[in-house]
């Protein structure tokens, strides 16, 4: 099972989210037939985790940086070097 606090951060796609995580210090992805909703609801005991945008759930423990530039803001991902949009 997951450890809530590898989570990194779940995206949207389609029907499906990606959930992205940390195993054994590696960054994985797993494609889970799931929504966004589910997700949410499924998680909503931990509150860092929150909806940052519409396709995105982050792990606010797992927050480098936050990136504020020319009125848009982004959340740097430690270890994945992703940055997620902030709407």
């Amino acid at each position: 099972a997951l450890q809530i606090f590898h989570l990194l951060f779940i995206e949207a796609v389609g029907n499906y989210v990606k959930v992205c995580h940390l195993h054994n210090e590696q960054v994985q992805t797993d494609m889970l037939r799931s929504t966004m909703k589910q997700m949410e609801e499924t998680l909503h005991g931990y509150p860092m985790i929150v909806r940052c945008h519409r396709a995105f759930l982050v792990n606010l423990g797992q927050v480098e940086q936050i990136i504020s530039q020319s009125g848009s803001t982004q959340l740097l991902i430690k270890h994945c070097h992703e940055s997620l949009p902030v709407s």
